[in-house]
Parts: C-alpha cells; sequence; structure tokens
C-alpha cells in the first residue's frame, strides 16, 4: 500500500464533502476529516466508494498501528475512516461490506496494553532515599514520598509554612486544592532534611522567604527564587535515575505511592479525600480502581509499614506498631 496520501480528486473530493456536510461537523471537526481523509485514499487507493472492501480496511488498521503516531493519533485516523465507511453504509453509496465488518475492521477501541502501575515498591523507596544526600533535595524527596506533596505544592512553601516542635517533630501548612491545611509531617527524617536545609541557608521557620531555593550562579545578587515546579520535577528525575530506578517510573509515583498507601490504609473515602488532598470523590475513584490493578508488592512504600528494624540511611528504625486491616495489599495469586 502506499505509504503517502496523494492528493485527493475527482469522485473522492466530492463525497467527502457530501460526508461532511451531511454529519454537520464542526469546523475544527472537518479540518480533522480533511487531514485524515486523503491517507486513507493513499493507502486503500480505492476507484471508487465500492472498491473499499474488508481486506483493505484491516490493511489500513496495521499500517495505521505501525506508524510511529502517539496512540490518540492512531485511534484518531481510524476513527476517521470508520465514520466515513459507516456514512457510506448508511447513505447507500457502499454496497460490498456490512456494518459487522466495519466494526471488526475498525474497532471503536483499541485493545489498550497492560500499563504499568505507578507506585513504587519497598525496594525502590529505599535506593531512592538512599541515593538523595543533600538536605534539600532529600526533604523535597521525603515531601513527595511520605507525604504526597505536588510539585506545585513543594514550590509555594514558605519557611513560615513550617513549625518545628520536641524532638524533631515538624508541621507544614500546604497550599493545596483544598485549600490551606495543617499536615504533619510524621517521617522523622524529612523533618531532620528540613531542619538541616534551612540551617545550611541560614535561615528559620519566622523567615518569610520561599522554603525551597532555586540554586543558581546569580542567586546571591538578587532576592532569593523559589524552586519552580518544573525543577522539582526535574529534581526528582534525577534522584530517580541515581538510583538505578526502572526508566518507566516518572516523578509521579512518589505521589501515586503515597495516595495507594492511604486508600490500603482506610476505607473511608472522605478521610482518603482529606489525606491525599484529592479535590473531590471522583479523583478518589479513580484512584480507588488503579489500585486494584497495581503490581504484587507484598509491603508498600512509607515509614509506616517498614519491616521491623529496617532503616533507611540515618538510623531511624521503622514503625512496628501493629497494623490495621487493609494496610498492605494482597499479592496477586
Amino acid at each position: 500500500m502506499s505509504q503517502d496520501a496523494p492528493t485527493g480528486g475527482g469522485w473522492f473530493d466530492e463525497t467527502v464533502e457530501a460526508f461532511l456536510a451531511n454529519e454537520g461537523l464542526a469546523a475544527s471537526t472537518c479540518r480533522i476529516y480533511r487531514l485524515r481523509l486523503p491517507m486513507l485514499l493513499g493507502a486503500l487507493e480505492p476507484a471508487d466508494l465500492n472498491a473499499i472492501t474488508f481486506d483493505r480496511l484491516c490493511q489500513y488498521r496495521e499500517e495505521v498501528r505501525q506508524r510511529p503516531w502517539l496512540p490518540t493519533t492512531k485511534q484518531q485516523a481510524l476513527t476517521v475512516a470508520r465514520s466515513f465507511v459507516r456514512w457510506g453504509l448508511k447513505t447507500g453509496r457502499l454496497h460490498g461490506l456490512t456494518a459487522g465488518q466495519v466494526a471488526e475492521a475498525l474497532p471503536i477501541k483499541e485493545a489498550k496494553p497492560e500499563l504499568r502501575p505507578a507506585a513504587m515498591g519497598l525496594d525502590e523507596v529505599l535506593r531512592l532515599w538512599r541515593a538523595t544526600e543533600s538536605p534539600r533535595d532529600r526533604a523535597i524527596i521525603g515531601l513527595r514520598l511520605f507525604m504526597g506533596l505536588r510539585p506545585g505544592e513543594i514550590s509555594r512553601l514558605c519557611c513560615c509554612d513550617l513549625e518545628f516542635g520536641d524532638g524533631g517533630s515538624a508541621e507544614l501548612w500546604v497550599h493545596g486544592r483544598m485549600g490551606k491545611q495543617k499536615e504533619w509531617v510524621d517521617h522523622q527524617e524529612t523533618a531532620l532534611a528540613l531542619l538541616h536545609y534551612l540551617e545550611a541557608t541560614g535561615r528559620d521557620e519566622r523567615h518569610t522567604s520561599p522554603l525551597f531555593l532555586a540554586e543558581d550562579r546569580g542567586a546571591g545578587s538578587r532576592p532569593p527564587t523559589a524552586l519552580s515546579e518544573v525543577s522539582v520535577r526535574s529534581l526528582t528525575k534525577k534522584s530517580m535515575k541515581r538510583a538505578g530506578l526502572d526508566p518507566m517510573l516518572t516523578p509521579r509515583a512518589l505521589r501515586d505511592t503515597f495516595v495507594m498507601e492511604v486508600i490500603s490504609s482506610t476505607r473511608d473515602l472522605g478521610e482518603i479525600q482529606k489525606r491525599a488532598r484529592l479535590a473531590s470523590l471522583s479523583a478518589v475513584s479513580r484512584y480507588s480502581q488503579r489500585a486494584g490493578g497495581m503490581r504484587s508488592v507484598k509491603q508498600r512504600a512509607t515509614r509506616r509499614i517498614l519491616p521491623a528494624n529496617e532503616t533507611l540511611s540515618t538510623g531511624l528504625t521503622a514503625d512496628t506498631s501493629p497494623q490495621r486491616e487493609g494496610d498492605l495489599f494482597e499479592e496477586d495469586p
């Protein structure tokens, strides 16, 4: 089959215009059809509309699947072809096919490959934590992994949002999608990393400057600049690469790990929404549905469920209190 779509002419142009006029499509949708339908003509090379056969449609489907396009672009090309051919059947312009053959050759939804779960396993959490050395980077990784903070929430933090208590405890005011709310930093090493970072930069919780500062060459000649969301993602990605984690894991996996652990610890949807700072119960539902397809990891990634006597890096012993029902995801059979 031809790889390049020729310029349509004669019967094809007339048929396409009749199709677009009859369907009453929006202007933007018409532009997509005018872009994709000549590609269909180039692949099938029909002498007229009735020359489109089941075998040719199947060949076109395979050609689209093999092209180096995004999945959405491939599905768009198949959707355009399916709509056009079904219109031909409905209007009596195409006689050599049945609706069943069209549905088989150009399925409405492609079979989706099994998606790699985003959440991390215990071993991956430990490797990431141990590979992160500087107080600033360790504090950011801890906030993302053990509190589920988003890059924007981290970027908006100020020193005055942090409150240290006795014994190295800390509380943090998080500016999230549900407004400003106070969160307990219950991972001790993350709290210590925050304290060490402030000490290293000569600040404390009374300062109003951004909590995490960008480290660039010109920083000393101008007011402190907050670390941007892009920088938070980049920093996380570099730490994950340094830890030798699977390249398929993205920085979002840190928050997903936290949310999945929250879901595994309670069945109260309101509690999940509050602790994970999700904007709606529908978001909770989406995460809950994903939890059912997670890969098998017996123990999940928070300090609370680390094995007895396991430490992250500085000698902190894991909490070994009895686990509640639902704390751990069940292994797949």
